[in-house]
Order: structure tokens, then C-alpha cells, then sequence
């Protein structure tokens, strides 16, 4: 997550994450969990 002062703007990057399973077709679900901490 980049924040930089005095800009009304907040860029990140999410970075999908490769399991062992194999992939196969069909519904598919993702979950995000997000977290802000400043001074």
C-alpha cells in the first residue's frame, strides 16, 4: 500500500496466492480481510 501526504488517493496491490491443489473448473470464492493503522 503506497499513502502519500497531502493526496486524497490510496493505491495498493493485491497479490493472488498459488495453492497446491490443482485447478478445475466451476464457482470459486475469495476472501479479503483488511486493516488500517495510522498516527
Amino acid at each position: 500500500m503506497l499513502l502519500i501526504p497531502g493526496r486524497n488517493e490510496l493505491t495498493y496491490t493485491v497479490t493472488p496466492e498459488r495453492t497446491r491443489a490443482p485447478l478445475q473448473a466451476g464457482a470459486y470464492w475469495a476472501q479479503l480481510n483488511f486493516g488500517l493503522s495510522y498516527d
